[in-house]
């Protein structure tokens, strides 16, 4: 995989940002215009799906554009070596056998000077088949299903962010998670118009500032383990 350069990775954000907001204003609009509770639940529905498809699709392509440098593991920043590392801590958890716990520490005692292979969920078909099989990746690392507050601020630190804590906008994540499930799963649930419209803003305004994050921290190199 070629290096991502920086430019090139805040078209991606950027990109990736346009499309949903777009859509989101749409709804938004759409919503304010309508009284019918189809348009209301609709609209919960869709605001979730870019909530958990833009934070899913924004870490998976920090964790890519810092893959992509190829650096070493004791040139990383903790949390992407625990990326690394994460299938060999999986073993360890799965197995009781001697062997695996000798062959994990030797692994992390004596191959922090081997180039990373940090997991990724490549959504190209075209690049999948261009990959060794050291390369393929669990696409369990970016699972987002259910993106309440308390599992946002859990993928926020794989990539070494983290999420301050805010009551109000937890109830809105959390809120907007269990509307979205209980109308998924065919109940018949009311939404207010004026709760929904401020959901509408504050989910977008939360977006844009995960995006601001990941990009000072690849501007920043915040990913890159800082010299004693």
């Amino acid at each position: 995989m070629k290096p991502v350069s920086l430019e090139k990775f805040l078209d991606q954000l950027d990109n990736e940002l346009a499309w949903r907001e777009k859509e989101i204003d749409l709804l938004k609009k759409r919503i304010s215009e309508s009284d019918l509770d189809t348009d209301l639940r609709a609209g919960v529905v869709l605001l979730y799906a870019h909530w958990e498809g833009f934070v899913k699709s924004v870490i998976n392509k920090y964790i890519k554009f810092v893959a992509s440098k190829r650096l070493r593991l004791d040139e990383l920043d903790d949390c992407f070596i625990a990326l690394a590392l994460k299938k060999e801590c999986r073993e360890l958890q799965e197995s009781k056998k001697t062997a695996v716990y000798i062959k994990a520490v030797e692994f992390m005692l004596n191959r922090l000077s081997e180039q990373a292979n940090i997991p990724y969920e490549k959504g190209d078909k075209k690049e999948n088949k261009n990959l060794d099989e050291k390369e393929k990746v669990d696409e369990k690392e970016i699972k987002t299903s259910n993106l309440k507050f308390k599992v946002l601020k859990e993928f926020l630190l794989t990539i070494g962010l983290t999420w301050p804590s805010d009551e109000l906008n937890e109830k809105r994540i959390d809120f907007l998670v269990n509307t979205r499930n209980d109308i998924a799963h065919g109940k018949q649930k009311y939404i207010d118009k004026n709760t929904l419209t401020d959901l509408f803003t504050e989910i977008t305004r939360m977006i844009r500032n995960i995006q601001t994050d990941i990009f000072d921290a690849a501007e920043q190199k915040s990913y890159k383990r800082r010299a004693i």
